[in-house]
Protein backbone atom coordinates (compact mmCIF):
# COMPACT_ATOMS: atom_id res chain seq x y z
CA UNK A 1 0.00 0.00 0.00
CA UNK A 2 3.12 2.37 0.88
CA UNK A 3 3.55 2.20 -2.99
CA UNK A 4 0.22 2.98 -4.27
CA UNK A 5 -0.02 6.69 -2.53
CA UNK A 6 2.56 8.42 -4.51
CA UNK A 7 0.90 7.20 -7.84
CA UNK A 8 -2.31 8.84 -6.29
CA UNK A 9 -0.63 12.14 -6.57
CA UNK A 10 1.13 12.03 -9.68
CA UNK A 11 -1.98 11.41 -11.06
CA UNK A 12 -4.21 13.82 -9.04
CA UNK A 13 -1.86 16.47 -10.09
CA UNK A 14 -2.14 15.63 -13.89
CA UNK A 15 -5.62 16.25 -13.94
CA UNK A 16 -5.61 19.41 -12.36
CA UNK A 17 -3.15 20.49 -14.93
CA UNK A 18 -5.16 19.34 -17.48
CA UNK A 19 -8.05 21.18 -15.90
CA UNK A 20 -6.10 24.35 -15.83
CA UNK A 21 -5.04 24.19 -19.61
CA UNK A 22 -8.72 23.94 -20.41
CA UNK A 23 -9.69 26.86 -18.91
CA UNK A 24 -7.07 28.83 -21.20
CA UNK A 25 -7.49 29.37 -24.93
CA UNK A 26 -4.13 28.35 -26.81
CA UNK A 27 -2.42 30.10 -29.30
CA UNK A 28 -3.70 28.92 -33.03
CA UNK A 29 -2.51 31.75 -35.79
CA UNK A 30 1.30 32.56 -36.07
CA UNK A 31 2.18 36.15 -35.06
CA UNK A 32 1.84 38.51 -37.60
CA UNK A 33 4.73 41.34 -38.29
CA UNK A 34 5.29 44.50 -39.84
CA UNK A 35 8.64 45.02 -41.84
CA UNK A 36 10.47 47.74 -43.67
CA UNK A 37 11.43 46.57 -47.22
CA UNK A 38 13.61 48.57 -49.46
CA UNK A 39 13.88 47.40 -53.16
CA UNK A 40 16.14 49.27 -55.77
CA UNK A 41 15.06 49.88 -59.15
CA UNK A 42 17.39 48.68 -61.94
CA UNK A 43 17.98 51.55 -64.62
CA UNK A 44 19.58 54.69 -65.99
CA UNK A 45 16.76 56.86 -63.77
CA UNK A 46 14.89 59.44 -65.41
CA UNK A 47 17.00 62.74 -66.28
CA UNK A 48 15.84 66.57 -67.08
CA UNK A 49 18.19 67.56 -70.38
CA UNK A 50 19.71 71.00 -69.26
CA UNK A 51 17.74 72.00 -72.71
CA UNK A 52 15.09 72.04 -70.58
CA UNK A 53 15.90 75.01 -68.70
CA UNK A 54 16.96 77.10 -72.29
CA UNK A 55 14.99 79.23 -74.25
CA UNK A 56 13.78 78.82 -77.38
CA UNK A 57 16.56 80.70 -79.27
CA UNK A 58 19.66 78.29 -77.53
CA UNK A 59 19.91 75.36 -78.48
CA UNK A 60 22.73 72.63 -78.30
CA UNK A 61 24.85 71.48 -80.72
CA UNK A 62 28.38 69.53 -80.80
CA UNK A 63 28.66 69.68 -77.57
CA UNK A 64 28.36 73.76 -77.67
CA UNK A 65 25.29 76.55 -77.11
CA UNK A 66 24.21 77.69 -80.22
CA UNK A 67 23.07 81.24 -79.42
CA UNK A 68 20.70 82.74 -81.86
CA UNK A 69 20.63 86.61 -81.99
CA UNK A 70 17.93 89.12 -83.62
CA UNK A 71 19.82 91.34 -86.41
CA UNK A 72 19.33 94.93 -85.92
CA UNK A 73 20.05 97.71 -88.13
CA UNK A 74 20.16 101.61 -87.81
CA UNK A 75 21.12 104.68 -89.76
CA UNK A 76 22.45 107.92 -90.28
CA UNK A 77 21.59 110.65 -92.13
CA UNK A 78 24.07 113.02 -94.22
CA UNK A 79 23.17 116.01 -91.72
CA UNK A 80 23.66 114.03 -88.47
CA UNK A 81 27.02 113.25 -89.83
CA UNK A 82 28.06 116.43 -91.03
CA UNK A 83 27.30 119.34 -88.81
CA UNK A 84 28.51 122.25 -91.63
CA UNK A 85 26.68 120.36 -94.37
CA UNK A 86 23.52 122.42 -93.22
CA UNK A 87 24.84 125.55 -94.57
CA UNK A 88 25.19 124.21 -98.27
CA UNK A 89 22.29 121.89 -98.36
CA UNK A 90 21.23 121.23 -101.87
CA UNK A 91 23.84 123.21 -103.52
CA UNK A 92 27.03 121.62 -105.77
CA UNK A 93 29.91 122.16 -103.99
CA UNK A 94 33.66 120.27 -102.94
CA UNK A 95 32.36 117.44 -100.10
CA UNK A 96 32.66 118.83 -96.13
CA UNK A 97 34.66 117.72 -94.22
CA UNK A 98 33.78 115.98 -91.45
CA UNK A 99 34.48 112.99 -88.41
CA UNK A 100 31.18 111.16 -86.80
CA UNK A 101 30.58 108.82 -85.06
CA UNK A 102 26.85 106.53 -84.43
CA UNK A 103 25.53 103.35 -82.92
CA UNK A 104 23.13 101.01 -81.83
CA UNK A 105 22.95 98.04 -79.62
CA UNK A 106 20.92 94.45 -79.44
CA UNK A 107 20.46 91.99 -76.65
CA UNK A 108 21.12 88.52 -76.42
CA UNK A 109 18.09 86.53 -76.26
CA UNK A 110 15.29 86.83 -73.33
CA UNK A 111 16.69 84.99 -70.36
CA UNK A 112 19.96 84.65 -71.40
CA UNK A 113 22.35 87.36 -69.22
CA UNK A 114 25.55 85.90 -70.46
CA UNK A 115 27.34 83.99 -72.62
CA UNK A 116 31.30 82.81 -72.34
CA UNK A 117 31.57 82.44 -76.08
CA UNK A 118 34.31 80.15 -77.84
CA UNK A 119 33.54 81.16 -81.34
CA UNK A 120 31.39 84.01 -83.13
CA UNK A 121 30.82 85.67 -85.62
CA UNK A 122 28.99 89.03 -87.20
CA UNK A 123 28.38 90.65 -90.52
CA UNK A 124 28.06 94.12 -90.88
CA UNK A 125 26.29 95.84 -93.97
CA UNK A 126 26.89 98.81 -95.02
CA UNK A 127 24.60 100.56 -97.67
CA UNK A 128 26.16 104.02 -98.75
CA UNK A 129 23.21 106.29 -100.14
CA UNK A 130 24.97 109.46 -99.31
CA UNK A 131 25.20 110.51 -102.98
CA UNK A 132 29.51 110.15 -102.66
CA UNK A 133 32.35 107.76 -101.84
CA UNK A 134 32.96 108.50 -98.17
CA UNK A 135 36.05 107.38 -98.05
CA UNK A 136 37.19 108.14 -100.98
CA UNK A 137 35.92 111.36 -102.11
CA UNK A 138 38.16 112.57 -104.56
CA UNK A 139 40.99 111.06 -106.67
CA UNK A 140 43.90 110.08 -104.10
CA UNK A 141 42.12 111.39 -101.07
CA UNK A 142 40.98 109.08 -98.84
CA UNK A 143 39.19 108.19 -95.56
CA UNK A 144 38.18 105.81 -92.79
CA UNK A 145 35.18 103.43 -92.05
CA UNK A 146 35.82 102.25 -88.61
CA UNK A 147 33.58 99.58 -87.25
CA UNK A 148 34.21 98.38 -83.33
CA UNK A 149 32.01 96.07 -81.71
CA UNK A 150 31.64 95.94 -77.46
CA UNK A 151 30.69 93.70 -74.83
CA UNK A 152 28.00 95.40 -72.46
CA UNK A 153 28.67 99.55 -73.58
CA UNK A 154 31.18 101.76 -75.33
CA UNK A 155 34.53 101.33 -74.28
CA UNK A 156 33.75 98.14 -72.65
CA UNK A 157 35.36 94.83 -73.57
CA UNK A 158 36.59 94.78 -77.34
CA UNK A 159 34.95 92.10 -79.14
CA UNK A 160 36.60 92.96 -82.89
CA UNK A 161 37.51 96.08 -84.49
CA UNK A 162 37.62 96.47 -88.57
CA UNK A 163 38.58 99.48 -90.84
CA UNK A 164 38.08 99.92 -93.94
CA UNK A 165 40.43 102.09 -95.44
CA UNK A 166 39.66 104.35 -98.84
CA UNK A 167 43.48 103.27 -99.72
CA UNK A 168 42.46 100.20 -100.43
CA UNK A 169 38.61 99.98 -99.89
CA UNK A 170 36.00 101.74 -101.58
CA UNK A 171 32.36 102.22 -100.30
CA UNK A 172 30.91 103.78 -104.18
CA UNK A 173 27.22 105.42 -103.77
CA UNK A 174 24.29 103.50 -104.36
CA UNK A 175 26.25 100.35 -102.92
CA UNK A 176 25.99 97.98 -100.21
CA UNK A 177 29.22 96.42 -98.30
CA UNK A 178 29.21 93.62 -96.12
CA UNK A 179 32.32 93.85 -93.54
CA UNK A 180 32.86 90.46 -91.43
CA UNK A 181 33.36 90.94 -87.81
CA UNK A 182 34.79 87.85 -85.73
CA UNK A 183 33.90 88.44 -81.62
CA UNK A 184 36.43 87.93 -79.16
CA UNK A 185 36.01 84.08 -77.02
CA UNK A 186 35.20 85.20 -73.15
CA UNK A 187 32.14 86.51 -71.70
CA UNK A 188 29.93 88.19 -73.28
CA UNK A 189 27.12 90.28 -71.34
CA UNK A 190 23.46 90.87 -72.77
CA UNK A 191 23.96 93.78 -74.45
CA UNK A 192 26.25 93.80 -77.80
CA UNK A 193 27.15 97.68 -79.12
CA UNK A 194 28.07 98.19 -82.78
CA UNK A 195 29.82 101.67 -83.28
CA UNK A 196 30.78 103.06 -86.79
CA UNK A 197 32.96 105.78 -86.67
CA UNK A 198 33.59 107.78 -90.07
CA UNK A 199 36.33 109.94 -90.73
CA UNK A 200 35.84 111.51 -94.41
CA UNK A 201 38.02 114.32 -95.65
CA UNK A 202 37.08 117.19 -98.29
CA UNK A 203 36.41 116.25 -101.51
CA UNK A 204 35.30 116.41 -104.81
CA UNK A 205 32.50 118.88 -105.31
CA UNK A 206 28.92 116.81 -104.97
CA UNK A 207 25.58 117.95 -104.43
CA UNK A 208 24.94 117.99 -100.78
CA UNK A 209 21.77 116.26 -99.67
CA UNK A 210 21.50 116.30 -95.73
CA UNK A 211 18.61 114.15 -95.97
CA UNK A 212 20.86 111.12 -97.82
CA UNK A 213 21.35 107.97 -95.48
CA UNK A 214 24.61 105.76 -94.44
CA UNK A 215 22.52 102.46 -93.41
CA UNK A 216 23.88 100.21 -91.16
CA UNK A 217 23.06 96.68 -90.58
CA UNK A 218 24.09 94.01 -88.16
CA UNK A 219 23.07 89.74 -88.82
CA UNK A 220 24.48 87.50 -86.56
CA UNK A 221 26.32 84.62 -87.70
CA UNK A 222 27.71 81.49 -85.20
CA UNK A 223 27.43 82.28 -82.17
CA UNK A 224 28.82 78.97 -80.09
CA UNK A 225 29.31 79.04 -76.08
CA UNK A 226 30.51 76.68 -73.48
CA UNK A 227 28.66 77.95 -70.87
CA UNK A 228 25.37 80.41 -70.77
CA UNK A 229 24.22 82.21 -67.16
CA UNK A 230 20.30 82.20 -67.62
CA UNK A 231 17.26 83.01 -65.92
CA UNK A 232 15.27 80.06 -65.67
CA UNK A 233 12.35 81.14 -63.30
CA UNK A 234 9.31 79.66 -64.24
CA UNK A 235 10.41 77.57 -67.27
CA UNK A 236 8.26 74.36 -68.19
CA UNK A 237 10.67 71.22 -68.32
CA UNK A 238 9.70 67.41 -68.92
CA UNK A 239 11.06 64.83 -67.26
CA UNK A 240 12.29 61.52 -69.37
CA UNK A 241 9.60 58.59 -69.37
CA UNK A 242 11.53 55.84 -68.65
CA UNK A 243 10.92 51.46 -67.67
CA UNK A 244 10.59 51.16 -64.20
CA UNK A 245 11.89 48.03 -64.02
CA UNK A 246 9.46 46.45 -60.91
CA UNK A 247 8.51 43.73 -62.73
CA UNK A 248 10.36 40.86 -60.63
CA UNK A 249 9.28 42.36 -56.94
CA UNK A 250 7.56 38.87 -55.83
CA UNK A 251 3.46 38.98 -56.24
CA UNK A 252 3.27 37.82 -52.65
CA UNK A 253 5.14 40.49 -51.29
CA UNK A 254 3.25 43.27 -53.36
CA UNK A 255 0.26 41.97 -51.85
CA UNK A 256 1.15 42.02 -48.30
CA UNK A 257 2.60 45.95 -48.93
CA UNK A 258 0.52 47.95 -46.16
CA UNK A 259 2.02 51.50 -47.13
CA UNK A 260 4.74 52.86 -48.65
CA UNK A 261 7.46 55.35 -50.76
CA UNK A 262 8.63 56.01 -53.47
CA UNK A 263 12.23 57.77 -53.06
CA UNK A 264 13.70 59.80 -55.08
CA UNK A 265 17.74 60.29 -55.47
CA UNK A 266 18.32 63.32 -57.28
CA UNK A 267 21.29 64.46 -58.47
CA UNK A 268 20.37 68.58 -59.77
CA UNK A 269 23.79 70.18 -61.00
CA UNK A 270 21.44 73.48 -62.51
CA UNK A 271 21.86 74.72 -59.00
CA UNK A 272 17.88 75.51 -59.07
CA UNK A 273 14.52 74.27 -57.37
CA UNK A 274 12.24 72.76 -59.76
CA UNK A 275 8.34 72.23 -58.62
CA UNK A 276 7.60 68.44 -60.70
CA UNK A 277 5.01 66.15 -61.16
CA UNK A 278 5.94 62.49 -61.02
CA UNK A 279 3.92 60.10 -63.41
CA UNK A 280 4.21 56.50 -63.13
CA UNK A 281 2.14 54.23 -65.60
CA UNK A 282 1.85 51.74 -68.04
CA UNK A 283 0.43 49.99 -70.82
CA UNK A 284 -2.18 48.68 -68.23
CA UNK A 285 -2.15 50.65 -65.51
CA UNK A 286 -3.84 54.04 -64.87
CA UNK A 287 -0.95 56.53 -64.51
CA UNK A 288 -0.85 57.46 -60.54
CA UNK A 289 0.74 61.20 -60.62
CA UNK A 290 2.54 62.62 -57.40
CA UNK A 291 3.45 66.25 -56.73
CA UNK A 292 7.06 67.01 -55.54
CA UNK A 293 9.68 69.39 -55.01
CA UNK A 294 12.89 69.67 -55.42
CA UNK A 295 15.60 71.29 -54.16
CA UNK A 296 18.57 73.54 -55.58
CA UNK A 297 21.14 71.41 -53.61
CA UNK A 298 23.50 69.58 -55.67
CA UNK A 299 22.44 66.23 -54.33
CA UNK A 300 18.82 65.96 -52.56
CA UNK A 301 16.19 63.01 -51.69
CA UNK A 302 12.29 63.15 -51.84
CA UNK A 303 9.54 60.98 -50.84
CA UNK A 304 6.80 60.15 -52.77
CA UNK A 305 3.87 58.68 -50.56
CA UNK A 306 1.70 56.05 -51.77
CA UNK A 307 -1.46 54.13 -50.09
CA UNK A 308 -0.92 49.87 -50.20
CA UNK A 309 -3.66 50.29 -53.24
CA UNK A 310 -1.50 52.75 -55.27
CA UNK A 311 1.82 50.28 -54.96
CA UNK A 312 -0.04 47.33 -55.81
CA UNK A 313 -0.92 48.84 -59.21
CA UNK A 314 2.06 48.98 -60.37
CA UNK A 315 4.58 47.12 -58.38
CA UNK A 316 5.53 43.66 -59.77
CA UNK A 317 3.99 44.94 -63.09
CA UNK A 318 5.54 44.70 -66.44
CA UNK A 319 5.56 47.58 -68.92
CA UNK A 320 5.61 50.42 -65.87
CA UNK A 321 7.48 54.02 -66.76
CA UNK A 322 7.86 56.56 -64.52
CA UNK A 323 8.58 60.26 -66.08
CA UNK A 324 6.97 63.57 -65.50
CA UNK A 325 7.38 67.33 -66.17
CA UNK A 326 7.03 70.63 -64.05
CA UNK A 327 8.35 74.07 -64.38
CA UNK A 328 11.61 75.55 -62.60
CA UNK A 329 10.27 77.41 -59.33
CA UNK A 330 9.40 80.72 -60.11
CA UNK A 331 12.54 82.61 -57.60
CA UNK A 332 14.94 80.47 -59.16
CA UNK A 333 17.13 83.32 -60.26
CA UNK A 334 20.39 82.80 -62.38
CA UNK A 335 21.63 79.32 -62.90
CA UNK A 336 25.32 79.16 -64.58
CA UNK A 337 24.81 75.86 -67.10
CA UNK A 338 26.83 73.82 -69.39
CA UNK A 339 25.47 72.06 -72.80
CA UNK A 340 26.15 68.11 -71.21
CA UNK A 341 24.42 68.90 -68.03
CA UNK A 342 21.66 66.68 -67.22
CA UNK A 343 19.73 66.11 -63.68
CA UNK A 344 19.19 62.69 -62.94
CA UNK A 345 16.35 60.97 -60.69
CA UNK A 346 17.03 57.37 -59.16
CA UNK A 347 14.69 55.93 -57.79
CA UNK A 348 13.72 53.09 -54.99
CA UNK A 349 10.49 51.62 -53.35
CA UNK A 350 10.72 51.92 -49.54
CA UNK A 351 7.41 49.50 -48.01
CA UNK A 352 6.02 48.52 -44.94
CA UNK A 353 5.33 44.39 -45.26
CA UNK A 354 3.33 42.46 -43.53
CA UNK A 355 4.59 39.05 -42.78
CA UNK A 356 2.69 36.50 -41.24
CA UNK A 357 -0.59 36.61 -42.17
Amino acid sequence: MRAQLPIKLRRGSLFLCLACLSACDLPTESPIFETRWTFPIEGTGTTIAVAELLPSSVTISGGEFQVAVDPFSFVETLGGLCSTCAEVNGLTVPKPQFQFAFSDVTSLPADVESVNLSTGSLTVRVTNNLGFDPIRPGVGITGTLTITVYDATIGGRQLDQVILDGTVDALPNGTAVDVPVSLAAGVVSSTIVAVVAVDSPLGDPVLVDTGAQLNIGVTFGVIAATSATIDASGQVIAIDQVAMDVEEIDSDIVEKIVSGAVVLDITNPFGVALNVTIDIGGPTIQTISKAVSITSDATSQARLEYTSLELQTFLGQMGVTIGGSGTVDAGAGSAVVTPLQVAVIDTSVDAVVEIGR
